[in-house]
């Protein structure tokens, strides 16, 4: 996976967690982890690309509509899928598939 790429959807996820919206508009967000979380267990750059986009776009509005005035942090299990897909991330940066699958992680981390 591209490394850009991978810094991209770290940083979206992070943003998240600052995120503060109704408790609908986190129900949609849900929607759009599991597909970021489905294209990285498909190794999948282009949609990857388009779940982080969808991801981004499902984030607060810049103006808050009358009905969305109690807007709440992200919740638990939003904060904690949000970690997990960081790590998982953060992970595949440190150490490319291929150096995990040969068992040559160390050999990345001597050099």
């Amino acid at each position: 996976m591209e490394k850009p790429l991978q810094a991209e959807a770290i940083g979206i996820l992070r943003e998240v967690l600052e995120w503060r919206l109704p408790r609908v508009r986190w129900e949609r967000v849900e929607r759009r982890l599991d597909d970021v979380a489905g294209a990285l267990a498909e190794g999948d750059p282009a949609n990857l690309r388009n779940a982080v986009y969808a991801l981004e776009l499902s984030g607060p509005d810049r103006a808050a509509r009358i009905e969305d005035v109690l807007v709440l942090a992200p919740p638990p299990p939003t904060r904690e899928r949000v970690g997990e897909l960081v790590h998982r991330l953060e992970s595949s940066v440190e150490t490319p598939p291929a150096q995990v699958a040969s068992g040559r992680e160390d050999d990345a981390s001597a050099g």
